[in-house]
């Protein structure tokens, strides 16, 4: 990028375009919006065909929450076996 835009210096970023994938049948497993085949893969917002700043940031706060859940387990397990 600074060969492209000297001027930019180290202040830049990348924008990756959206990619939408049309299945007649659910791909995405719905008690965490993880993909099925990848479990550690999650959506929301527009790759759920989510429209609004509410409904993303609503998905992605569910994710987490998901995502933090699972990790308690873990956690929890781990800590039972050293007893």
């Amino acid at each position: 990028m600074t060969k492209i835009f000297p001027t930019l210096g180290n202040d830049w970023g990348v924008y990756m375009p959206e990619v939408k994938y049309l299945s007649p049948e659910p791909l995405v497993d719905y008690n965490n919006l993880s993909l099925k085949t990848r479990p550690n893969v999650h959506f929301v917002g527009d790759a759920l065909s989510a429209r609004g700043i509410t409904v993303s940031g609503a998905q992605g706060t569910y994710v987490a929450e998901s995502i933090l859940k699972v990790r308690k387990l873990d956690i929890l397990d781990e800590v039972r076996s050293y007893k």
